[in-house]
């Protein structure tokens, strides 16, 4: 009777390919919308009703999930509807994202956050990479609903300025991964 975010963007991929689009978009628009914490996180568990379950920690990985599967089903639909719909909710989600990584990149403490594995709390080369992953769809996501606001300067501006910022932070994710996460010295 749980609900993960993160797991639940892997079952919804099952769904569509199995022609179940209309849970899958419901999932988005009503789960995932009602569920989103005000400062645009996603909390680590819920019970399938939407209430919040309990949890015995943070996981990072579960809002930048989030982010990425509304782009994966976009890539499988192509509704820039859908995109629009869900438009506001992947932008405060990033928003919460790029302070979580503002925080590591300045060597600020952060809210621990746990492993895929619910093992051990800290930093973590799958919980970045899910970030950037998120990152990249968000890129993607403003592309995609760029032509529905042709007659809208300040919000094509908007657009234009998220999307340099959030290269950016793709560029210093992966030097951080590289410089703290990563041995050469322990690779075959």
């Amino acid at each position: 009777s749980y609900c993960w975010p993160r797991d639940a963007i892997f079952i919804t991929k099952a769904m569509y390919k199995l022609g179940m689009e209309k849970e899958v978009e419901k999932f988005y628009k009503s789960f995932c919308s009602n569920t989103q914490s005000k400062n645009g996180m996603w909390e680590q568990r819920f019970y399938t009703d939407g209430n919040l379950a309990p949890a015995w920690g943070y996981q990072i990985d579960e809002t930048a999930s989030v982010v990425y599967g509304v782009y994966d089903y976009y890539n499988y639909k192509k509704d820039v509807k859908f995109l629009k719909d869900n438009l506001k909710m992947c932008e405060k989600a990033v928003s919460y994202l790029e302070k979580y990584v503002d925080n590591i990149l300045e060597g600020n403490k952060i809210q621990p956050s746990y492993d895929i594995w619910e093992e051990c709390e800290d930093i973590h080369t799958y919980s970045l990479a899910t970030i950037f992953s998120a990152f990249e769809s968000m890129i993607e996501i403003n592309e995609a609903v760029k032509p529905l606001y042709e007659t809208n300067r300040l919000k094509l501006e908007q657009i234009a300025k998220a999307n340099e910022k959030l290269k950016k932070y793709l560029v210093e994710i992966k030097k951080y991964i590289l410089a703290n996460l990563y041995d050469a010295d322990k690779t075959p």
